[in-house]
Order: C-alpha cells, then structure tokens, then sequence
C-alpha cells in the first residue's frame, strides 16, 4: 500500500498523482493522507463514490487507511468537540470508501510526562461510542512531537482504553 502524501507534488494534486502513478509502481492497495482529508471538517464534502470508481479505474484493489488531523490535547473538552466536529467525519468517509483505518496522532507535544493524554482518552472515548456500530478501527499513530510519540503514551492510553476498535499504526518512517 501506498499513500497518498508519499506521492507529494508542488503544483500537483496528491490524489490524481497516487492514481496514476501508484499502480504502474506494483501497489494494489492506498490510502489518503492530504490535506483534504486531514482538513477538520473536510471529509464531509469528499465524494467517495467518485473515488472509489477512480482507484478502481486506475487498478487499485482497496484501501489501507484515511488519515484525519490530530485529536487536540489542551483540555478533555477541546478533544470531544473535534471529535464530535472533525473526527467523525474522517470515519464517515473511511466507511464510505471501504477503508478499515482511521489514522490520527495525537496533538502537539508541549511537555514530557502524560500532560495532554487525559484529553486524548477523553477523546477516544467519545469516538469509540460514536463508531461502536461502524466496521471500522482508529489507529494511533506516533509523530514525533506529537502526544502520542513514545511506548510511555500508549502504555498511558491502553491502560485506560481496552477497546477492538482501537489500535496502533507502527509507520516505521516515524
């Protein structure tokens, strides 16, 4: 799988690049990860029947993962109201397109310790209730500077969130 953001082009269109040039490479599978899809909001307005007939078009089998913008850390509220604003559309939209994974870090990383990571739980709580009825799975995945960046934060958040929709993307590039 590829996706994407590996095919970025000043001037060029991420998604129109990746359907070109992503089959001819040998990849079958991808995923979105521009700014389109990583807009808070954004996702809303994506029409995934006219993606879905492009990839299929161009050869492509399925796809791997959408990416959506990081869960914010600053307070519980602030991680629920995007959630509840942003992130869900991120999953619509996964669903829409037949894609298992939504992949998002968390928010800036201001400090060491778990400053930040009660919001993300709050976070991922709110969101594991929304899409507990969706055949889809959130995926974490560190950045570094992000919240979530080091074993120290995901052991935080899966010693308080045990839940088979919710996992770890391991992006070795990070």
């Amino acid at each position: 799988s590829c996706t994407t953001c590996t095919l970025r082009a000043p001037g060029k269109d991420e998604l129109l690049e990746t359907l070109e040039h992503a089959p001819a490479a040998g990849f079958e599978y991808w995923g979105v990860a521009g700014p389109p899809f990583r807009t808070p909001g954004g996702p809303r307005w994506i029409d995934a029947d006219r993606i879905n007939c492009m990839a299929a078009d161009a050869g492509l089998l399925g796809m791997t993962e959408v990416y959506a913008s990081a869960i914010p850390t600053e307070s519980p509220r602030a991680a629920i109201a995007y959630v509840e604003y942003s992130l869900i559309h991120s999953c619509d939209l996964a669903v829409r397109l037949n894609c298992p994974l939504v992949v998002f870090s968390g928010g800036q990383r201001d400090e060491e310790g778990t400053a930040g990571l009660e919001a993300s739980v709050a976070g991922l709580n709110a969101l594991l209730s929304m899409i507990e009825n969706m055949e889809i799975k959130g995926a974490l995945e560190p950045h570094f500077h992000s919240r979530y960046q080091d074993a120290e934060d995901f052991d935080f958040i899966f010693e308080r969130i045990d839940h088979p929709q919710l996992g770890i993307t391991v992006d070795t590039g990070h």
